[in-house]
């Protein structure tokens, strides 16, 4: 088999900077959907969004995962064993259009022609992700800028263009539509790409490895999406979408940090695999140290900023999310240590316990939604999320430290001083809001200590060229 090898510092460097691009189209666009829509609006679109990535589980059964292992597995064979799972994906889709078809005689409020665009659009982001995982093993970070720069202005363009058009009077819609078309297209150029490459061939031996490897991580990618997503679904049916819409935008501001983490992570994980088969293990210790500490003061530095992030980019409607972003940050920065003990997890390909962990933190974070947004309203979704993200990563560290034994792989004390310092510098920060001259003093001294740091510390050439 053909590969493309880069080097992972190329290739990490290009996934922040691209991502951040696309991520800033977003942003820049963001102030103009946020004065176009209402808050409810707003909401009722996270919503489907929210449904989507649920759906996404299901019909791609997660296959993406599986592919670093099959990567190693199969070698020559790898590029039949992506369009063997691309297949099933695509048997998915058709049997979920089926049965879309019966469901508004059971729950009428949602129309067949909402169903079908929530099947299509998860089925497409299913295929896209099949593809981004598949580049990212041969550190093909300009395939995947492309990829998801064409789909990023594609969205917002077509979005802009029908709600100032056909949908002035139901923006919502709009949205909705305007998001699912462009992803759609991508997802058809992209079964053409895998299926020229090489054809499916039903190989049942590699069936049954993607089947094994990734069904357990159903449950996994249903419970994960559930505690990002329940929240915000759990507010839109027990208050109101319009509150459901200022809660989402609040998670605008968690964005900057995941963008950055999810970026990173596409080369970490490949190259954890790389670097734990070779038993590099004080390297994998410094290169986690170095990027667990670079987070937390980005991390900090968000929070430090987010008022104004907010206010630039939402208007008055949503100025309420303020109270809310830091402990949402917070959780956030809980969701990245978690990849830490996670890729352990998959390394030694024990799905179970992912599936188990994340299934029991959907379940908590569902009954503390339960109990507390009732009492204290929509607010408590953010507290509720950030003590269940917190009980996630110390599972999942817990479960790492028993499948690595004698191995110490990373520093725990590091991992707690870090953890302290942004959880104690959320509350300092909550408490500093109001001050906005000793917060940007604070953010502006950090800032520059975080360029120094950059610069001076933390090597990513420590990540070395996958041979």
């Amino acid at each position: 088999m053909k590969t493309q090898k880069g080097s992972v510092k190329k290739a990490g460097l290009g996934y922040i900077i691209g991502n951040y691009f696309i991520r800033g189209i977003g942003f820049l666009t963001l102030p103009i959907f946020s004065r176009l829509m209402l808050p409810e609006e707003f909401g009722k679109y996270n919503t489907f969004i929210s449904y989507g990535t649920i759906l996404f589980v299901f019909i791609g059964v997660a296959f993406h995962t599986s592919y670093k292992n099959a990567f190693n597995k199969y070698d020559s064979e790898f590029n039949n064993y992506v369009s063997n799972t691309l297949l099933l994906c695509l048997i998915n889709t058709v049997l979920f259009m089926v049965l879309a078809i019966f469901i508004p005689f059971f729950f009428p409020k949602f129309h067949l022609s909402y169903l079908f665009l929530l099947v299509l659009y998860s089925s497409a982001t299913a295929i896209i992700a099949y593809y981004n995982s598949y580049v990212s093993l041969f550190y093909r970070s300009a395939s995947y800028v492309k990829i998801a720069a064409i789909s990023a202005i594609g969205n917002i363009g077509l979005s802009l263009v029908l709600l100032l058009t056909v949908f002035r009077d139901d923006r919502s819609t709009g949205r909705i539509i305007g998001t699912v078309l462009p992803t759609i297209v991508i997802a058809i150029i992209l079964i053409y790409y895998f299926f020229k490459q090489s054809l499916p061939n039903f190989d049942k031996k590699q069936i049954s490895f993607a089947l094994k490897y990734s069904i357990p991580l159903v449950p996994h990618g249903i419970s994960q999406v559930m505690l990002s997503s329940l929240d915000r679904i759990m507010i839109a049916s027990l208050i109101g979408n319009s509150q459901a819409g200022i809660y989402s935008f609040a998670y605008t501001i968690y964005s900057l940090i995941s963008v950055t983490f999810s970026s990173l992570d596409t080369v970490w994980s490949p190259w954890f695999f790389q670097t734990f088969k070779n038993k590099d293990f004080n390297a994998i210790k410094k290169v986690a140290n170095q990027y667990s500490f670079g987070i937390a003061i980005f991390t900090i530095l968000t929070m430090l900023g987010a008022p104004e992030l907010i206010s630039i980019l939402g208007s008055q409607a949503y100025n309420d999310s303020i109270n809310i972003v830091i402990p949402i940050v917070i959780g956030g920065f809980f969701s990245f240590m978690y990849s830490f003990p996670a890729v352990v997890e998959y390394y030694f390909e024990k799905t179970g316990y992912i599936a188990t962990g994340t299934l029991l933190s959907a379940l908590i974070n569902f009954l503390l939604n339960l109990f507390f947004l009732k009492l204290f309203g929509y607010k408590a979704a953010a507290y509720t999320t950030l003590v269940t993200y917190g009980l996630y990563f110390i599972y999942h560290y817990i479960i790492s430290r028993r499948l690595l034994k004698d191995n110490k792989l990373y520093d725990t004390r590091t991992f707690i001083l870090i953890i302290v310092l942004v959880m104690l510098s959320g509350i300092v920060i909550q408490i500093i809001l109001p001050l906005v001259v000793l917060r940007w003093t604070i953010l502006i001294i950090l800032g520059l200590y975080f360029v120094y740091y950059l610069s001076k510390t933390l090597n990513i050439n420590v990540i070395k060229n996958r041979k």
